[in-house]
């Protein structure tokens, strides 16, 4: 029962992370304070970064416009110096161990959905090229 209690709620925090947003926005003129964290429906946030002008305008239109793009956040993490070397000597790293396989997995599915998106959008291109040959 606790492994099913356990695996529950570790799939309903994926999910949740899977609907995090981010939105940018031009610094310029700040209305607001910067890094502004907005919580929404369904336990989900909104991030709003603010930059300069000059590298706003460089995002696509649509990012300009205020469409918000969804984000995965994952974190490694790594010991320096003797400390690391006597934990690793004493076997003493499993919670860095168990941080880092659980976000090693969220850092996959993240690889093989931009992998699909890729291939997908190879397929369009490869299509359009054929398209493109065939009208010539």
């Amino acid at each position: 029962k606790e492994q099913e209690k356990l695996a529950s709620k570790k799939k309903k925090q994926e999910a949740r992370l899977l609907r995090d947003l981010i939105k940018i926005r031009s610094a310029y003129p700040r209305k607001e304070p910067p890094g502004i964290l907005t919580p929404g429906a369904n336990d989900t946030y909104t991030i709003t970064f603010f930059c300069s002008e000059k590298i706003f305008n460089h995002f696509p239109p649509i990012l300009q416009k205020g469409q918000k793009i969804g984000v995965v956040p994952f974190l490694f993490t790594q010991g320096i110096n003797e400390q690391q070397t006597v934990a690793i000597f004493r076997g003493e790293c499993a919670l860095q161990e168990d941080i880092n396989k659980e976000n090693l997995f969220v850092l996959g599915k993240c690889y093989l959905s931009y992998r699909k998106f890729l291939e997908v959008g190879l397929e369009e291109e490869k299509e359009r090229e054929k398209r493109e040959r065939e009208r010539k």
